[in-house]
């Protein structure tokens, strides 16, 4: 053959492959974008059947991380799959786990662990995802470093600050008596912090939501801070932002409850979720059976279909609350009928 020929046939080849892998690329991007929009997500959010959902998530989610190994660095796709991941662990293993009886430790034990490593696995894709932008974010915030990433963070980045921070404290919190991991607790609540700082409004209220969860399992506040720069730097930021409020909150029950009026207030009363986290925490701790009824009696009265895009979390929200009603007496020594 002649070596022209050759040449010009090597070279097409090429071409060929090339433009291949860039129509391949163009089509897993549109893949991505279209999954990882409001309207790619919401036929989840507005569903009335958990079960349907809990079924579908896990192949959906194993689409995404297919997509995600054409396009590695597709920022929405990388949020999209964070938030699934999280949202799956938190809805259908983690809050599950919590309603099983003593009879099923070991099932306990064993959904615990899984909802553990699907947070993990959710909070890394949120990190990822923040990397892109921002190179050498993740190893900082490991090390309890980042707050000079974290200052340069706008309001595009407050979404993957919230899942990285739901992921993380979702994992502390499946991980029980892990101290290693208990110790990492003050990078997550940096993440939230700077997030509450960006726009506390963010998805009805999401960060209050999580500060309701944060200051309602902590004794003591200084398990939020440790000894890291990261825990200094979020300490000043959550004193600077009760300080514009005047916010004379003393203790992690008080400020709870101040997170919880927020939320409440954002969301308009439409969200279940911050009257059970306050019962289930808060409420508990200090013995107050009474508000712990009147809570969850307030996030069962709330129509489920008033607001569609909340429906599957208010759906789940309100099994717990049902379930944390017919249990009292397992929360409160002292019970009057």
């Amino acid at each position: 053959m002649n070596k022209k020929i050759s040449v010009l046939i090597l070279a097409g080849a090429v071409l060929l492959a090339a433009t291949s892998c860039s129509i391949n690329r163009m089509a897993t991007r549109m893949a991505a974008d279209a999954l990882a929009s409001p309207g790619g997500t919401s036929v989840f959010a507005s569903e009335t059947d958990p079960q349907l959902v809990a079924d579908a998530l896990p192949f959906a989610l194993k689409l995404y991380e297919t997509l995600l190994q054409s396009d590695p660095e597709n920022r929405p796709l990388l949020e999209a799959t964070a938030e699934g991941f999280i949202s799956y662990a938190n809805a259908f293993i983690h809050t599950p786990a919590t309603m099983l009886g003593y009879e099923e430790l070991d099932r306990q034990k064993e959904m615990l662990s899984r909802a553990k490593n699907m947070y993990l696995r959710g909070r890394d894709y949120a990190l990822q995802a923040l990397e892109t932008d921002y190179p050498g974010f993740t190893a900082a915030v490991r090390e309890g470093r980042g707050q000079a990433e974290l200052q340069k963070m706008e309001a595009e980045d407050v979404k993957t600050l919230y899942w990285a921070a739901a992921g993380w404290m979702g994992a502390i919190s499946a991980a029980g008596f892990d101290t290693a991991l208990l110790m990492e607790l003050p990078r997550p609540v940096a993440l939230a912090a700077r997030g509450l700082e960006l726009d506390e409004e963010y998805s009805q209220g999401a960060f209050h939501g999580l500060f309701i969860d944060i200051y309602g399992g902590v004794p003591s506040e200084q398990m939020l801070y440790g000894s890291s720069d990261l825990g200094s730097y979020s300490r000043e930021l959550l004193a600077g932002y009760y300080s514009d409020r005047a916010v004379s909150a003393d203790t992690p029950a008080a400020k709870a409850r101040y997170h919880f009026g927020k939320a409440v207030e954002i969301a308009d009363g439409q969200l279940a979720g911050p009257y059970v986290s306050l019962a289930a925490s808060v409420s508990v701790q200090t013995q107050d059976a009474d508000e712990y009824r009147h809570l969850l009696e307030a996030a069962l009265s709330i129509d489920v279909n008033e607001n569609p895009r909340n429906r599957l979390v208010n759906i789940i929200s309100q099994q717990k609350a049902q379930w944390l009603l017919d249990t009292i007496g397992d929360r409160f020594l002292l019970l009057e009928d």
